[in-house]
């Protein structure tokens, strides 16, 4: 079980007096954990206290505080996988440059061809991310697939597999953020349909409530229902469910 997911268990009452205990002493000795837990308690506290319109906003940006502060952590140990990833970029800027300098005419099919391999090169960065251990590593290959052109079939199944898979919910967090540009596409939205069936984070879930109601997908008022009648669903999640449902009714 990830620390998150320890976190949240026991901000919503869900452990046993026993494990209640044990979480608390081990906050003691882990200051990350402690860390970890006072940022998630300030998100359950906003969430009680605000207004219902209030919630989706506020932690929208409780959430990028937290992942910004994921990607900056242990710059250091990224340092090297970032220079090999702006080297890539820099190879492209320098051939196209030196085209220009020395009056190289580029027909359309060469342009489009060295857009593919650099596009090809990208995703490889990408990939080797997403496979790394470090949390924030992750978190930024959804930064870097995120300014992508959105029309890349095998880069969105990355993205996708990381929403499903990855253990992080920060990692899941930033792939819905990366797939939500995807406004147009079809599997996207599908997916994202189908994560919010299964996502066990309650935070993600907002988010991907808040990426269906903002791609336009009505297909997905159906589970928006599903959860709304769910006497097990948060109410702030049921609250965000029903805003996103008047929003795509209104269509």
């Amino acid at each position: 079980m990830q620390p998150e997911d320890k976190v949240i268990m026991y901000l919503m009452g869900e452990m046993s007096e026993k494990e209640n205990l044990l979480f608390e002493t081990q906050m003691d000795n882990n200051i990350e954990l402690k860390n970890l837990f006072t940022e998630y308690e300030r998100l359950f506290h906003d969430i009680e206290n605000d207004p219902v319109e209030r919630p989706s906003l506020q932690m929208t940006h409780r959430f990028n505080q937290l992942l910004e502060s994921e990607r900056k952590s242990n710059v250091r140990s990224l340092a090297s996988k970032w220079k090999q990833y702006t080297a890539i970029a820099a190879s492209v800027i320098i051939l196209i440059s030196a085209g220009v300098l020395f009056g190289i005419q580029y027909n359309q099919n060469s342009i489009l061809d060295l857009q593919s391999k650099e596009l090809s090169a990208i995703k490889r960065q990408i990939s080797s991310m997403l496979s790394d251990q470090s949390v924030p590593t992750r978190v930024n290959a959804m930064y870097v697939a995120q300014n992508q052109p959105n029309s890349d079939d095998g880069l969105l199944d990355m993205l996708i597999q990381a929403m499903k898979e990855d253990e992080s919910s920060h990692v899941r967090l930033a792939a819905v953020q990366a797939i939500s540009g995807y406004e147009k596409n079809v599997l996207a939205k599908e997916a994202l349909i189908h994560q919010l069936e299964n996502e066990s984070d309650p935070f993600v879930k907002v988010a991907i409530i808040q990426s269906l109601s903002k791609m336009k997908e009505t297909n997905a008022v159906h589970t928006f229902d599903n959860l709304i009648e769910d006497e097990q669903t948060p109410k702030f999640i049921k609250d965000e469910a029903h805003k996103a449902k008047l929003e795509l009714t209104k269509i």
